[in-house]
């Protein structure tokens, strides 16, 4: 068993959000941005990670061991994809789905595991000892395996040093980001306050590593009174954007609830317009129980639809990118992906967590495994969905 066999329970989808962002002064998102799959040449990514404005010292103290793996991986583009295609075909225990120009990957026994959070934290070192053991291997499984932790960590390297997101916040993030919010509206409310009244825990969180606290200690520098308004102002937005990457609901307004549990929801099927009922099948079997269901109603093109885009470029993931009301999916991508990913287009956010520990140059992801939006590969909609999607989408008083 090698050191990554937990690593594909966390899906293709290995980032927090899908978001537009805006940005602090320093050039850092405001809000989680958009984790874009590393496609194509892995040497290429790494470059442009390495001319990232917020490369640190991190990168720099492996980058050549980085180079190393991607022009092994880059030499061996086209063996991995055909084994990759040749084991997808050959799996007994799943089978393969057309979906227009791609093939989705469907488990014949849908197995749903218990509610449980897991941990598992990854570097490159990691990756790079991994790459000693199996490099002068022919192509095999250990390959591919490398091949999808090395892209997926370069994404989010690109978030973090090419964008400047910080990955500070993780699963228990949530009542420190609601009680700083809160105090920081309450004073941005108010045109006299210049400072907002923060508890010590409230302050110990906020100064943590993580860029939102160079905001609040140049609001603390600061004597200015129009800049402390601005430095507030700034907080707030920070606050509240990191608050709804990890707690929020994304309101669709091409989603309805038709009748007590039931729900309808308008989409493109763009790229797979010719296998809209196979689609359909898939995404309704997941997100249905014994008094819920969610139904897809495809429309054609028009401005406010999510589209569904495929992906066919090597190394592709799926994701959801919401400024610009797309879905993208690879050929290959399981089944529970998918109903996933349209998780997001029902207004889900994603509740797995990736942070990052400067002092061990490490990342560490948490996820709940019996939870589809935690557990892309195979957790379950739970009752806490069906009772979110209620709340959001309330009958109107005809369907009633």
């Amino acid at each position: 068993m090698s050191i990554w066999n937990l690593w594909p329970v966390m899906g293709l989808a290995i980032l927090l959000g899908v978001s537009s962002c805006g940005r602090s002064n320093d050039g850092r998102p405001t809000e989680a941005p958009v984790a874009q799959p590393v496609s194509g040449s892995v040497e290429e990514a790494v470059n442009q990670v390495a001319q990232g404005k917020f490369v640190d010292d991190c990168f720099r103290g492996t980058e050549s061991k980085l180079r190393e793996m991607a022009r092994a991986l880059d030499q061996r583009t086209t063996e991995i994809r055909d084994l990759s295609q040749q084991l997808a075909k050959k799996n007994q225990s799943h089978r393969l789905i057309r979906l227009g120009p791609i093939v989705a990957v469907e488990p014949k026994n849908r197995e749903i595991p218990a509610s449980k959070w897991l941990r598992m934290e990854y570097d490159w070192t990691m990756a790079y000892d991994f790459f000693k053991r199996i490099e002068n291997r022919a192509v095999d499984e250990d390959w591919l395996e490398l091949n999808s932790v090395v892209r997926q960590m370069l994404s989010s390297e690109s978030v973090r040093l090419v964008d400047g997101w910080d990955f500070a916040d993780g699963r228990n993030s949530e009542p420190y980001l609601k009680s700083v919010l809160e105090k920081i509206d309450l004073c941005y409310q108010d045109p006299n306050c210049f400072l907002p009244e923060l508890s010590e825990s409230d302050r110990s969180y906020i100064l943590r590593p993580g860029y939102f606290t160079n905001a609040y200690r140049e609001l603390q520098k600061t004597s200015v009174r129009t800049e402390r308004r601005k430095w507030i102002e700034l907080l707030r937005k920070i606050v509240n954007g990191r608050l709804q990457s990890r707690a929020g609901f994304r309101v669709n307004p091409e989603m309805r609830q038709t009748a007590p549990g039931k729900f309808e929801v308008n989409v493109d099927a763009g790229d797979l317009e010719s296998a809209k009922a196979e689609l359909a099948s898939i995404v309704e079997s997941y997100w249905r129980d014994s008094t819920h269901s969610i139904s897809l109603r495809w429309q054609p093109k028009r401005e406010g639809l999510y589209r569904i885009l495929a992906d066919m470029a090597a190394g592709s993931r799926a994701y959801v990118h919401h400024l610009e009301k797309t879905m993208h999916l690879y050929s290959g991508v399981r089944t529970a992906v998918i109903a996933h990913e349209f998780g997001h287009i029902f207004g889900f956010v994603d509740y797995y967590y990736e942070t990052w520990d400067a002092g061990t140059c490490r990342y560490r992801s948490e996820w709940d495994e019996g939870d589809l939006m935690s557990n892309s590969s195979g957790g379950a909609v739970l009752p806490k969905h069906w009772e979110l999607l209620k709340n959001s989408y309330p009958l109107s008083a005809s369907d009633r």
